[in-house]
């Protein structure tokens, strides 16, 4: 069996692939998928693992072989149990990749567009349940006409293009920002895919044993953090009596905002070098984690995302509170 270059190696709950025979690992992959349910529980019983978050077995085997791809490449170890549950990103850098390469700032935004592909799958692969990335703010308006032309082309092909993708990987994708202040083709395209991933995300086939909830992609559009607070403000004043005013909690003012019950960012990512938010999430982002790195946005990938993921598991978490003295 000297020729056969593909093993499976469970240790520690991680999947290590050895050989370049990439076809015995599709014809692998492709009975596990078959005999996904069987196998999965024969695995459970067998090894006493539980598989992670309810995944079935094809989709937990191929996270974690791109867990040991990514592992192989920076040289850095991934706690399984510590993958932050929501990340936030601000993709900076596009015009500058572009100018370093004599192109026009477009090619710089359509490249962009290909690294958020990548970063989303990515998260997807590592167990994060919910990605925001701040894709336009209110500020943007600013910019000259034919570049808030060329971004708004790019939204509404994103739409259109990525929607199978984002539909077979069960991500749902949400918007925060005024949505209604966009182009009526933009606001159209984007409804839909809402809609469409939506139904996708939570809607599971009778009898399957798959409680994969999938991911939440928000997508921060028309967006700016201090509007986001000041519209939360008055539409809680509006809702609520002078008495409940007085008794809102900040997890009951968190439901009035864009993000609405969805947990806060545990890390925050900014790319291409700048130390700053950008009126992104000032709210919710109070006790995140913050990555910054020079690498710009479309030069972003798995492994980039991969090392930020594991300084974050490095991290002391305290929240204002210190560790008990033994």
């Amino acid at each position: 069996m000297a020729s056969f270059r593909l093993f499976l190696v469970f240790w520690g709950g991680k999947v290590l692939y050895f050989g370049p025979w990439r076809l015995c690992w599709r014809l692998l992959y492709a009975i596990i998928i078959r005999y996904d349910r069987k196998i999965g529980v024969l695995y459970q019983k067998t090894s006493g693992i539980d598989l992670p978050d309810g995944s079935v077995f094809g989709r937990f085997v191929m996270n974690l072989h791109f867990v040991a791809n990514m592992e192989a490449q920076t040289g850095l170890h991934l706690a399984v149990d510590k993958v932050p549950r929501h990340i936030a990103v601000v993709m900076d850098g596009n015009g500058r990749w572009a100018r370093q390469r004599g192109l026009d700032r477009s090619a710089g935004h359509r490249a962009g567009v290909d690294a958020l592909d990548k970063t989303v799958l990515a998260c997807r692969r590592l167990g994060v349940k919910y990605l925001t990335v701040y894709a336009f703010s209110t500020e943007n308006w600013n910019r000259p006409l034919a570049e808030v032309g060329t971004l708004m082309s790019l939204l509404s092909e994103f739409a259109v293009s990525k929607l199978a993708r984002l539909k077979e990987n069960r991500v749902e994708v949400r918007v925060l920002g005024d949505l209604e202040g966009l182009p009526l083709l933009q606001r159209t395209a984007l409804k839909q895919l809402m809609n469409v991933t939506a139904a996708a995300r939570l809607i599971k086939a009778a009898g399957d044993a798959d409680d994969d909830e999938g991911m939440v992609l928000n997508l921060a559009l028309n967006y700016g953090g201090r509007a986001e607070i000041l519209q939360g403000i008055k539409r809680a004043a509006a809702e609520l009596s002078a008495e409940e005013l007085q008794q809102l909690t900040e997890a009951d003012f968190s439901r009035y905002l864009h993000s609405g019950e969805q947990p806060d960012p545990d890390l925050l990512i900014r790319t291409s070098g700048e130390l700053r938010l950008s009126n992104f999430l000032l709210w919710q982002l109070a006790y995140a984690e913050f990555y910054f790195t020079d690498v710009l946005w479309p030069d972003f990938d798995e492994a980039e995302l991969f090392r930020a993921v594991c300084e974050y598991q490095q991290r002391d978490r305290r929240f204002g509170g210190v560790q008990a003295v033994k």
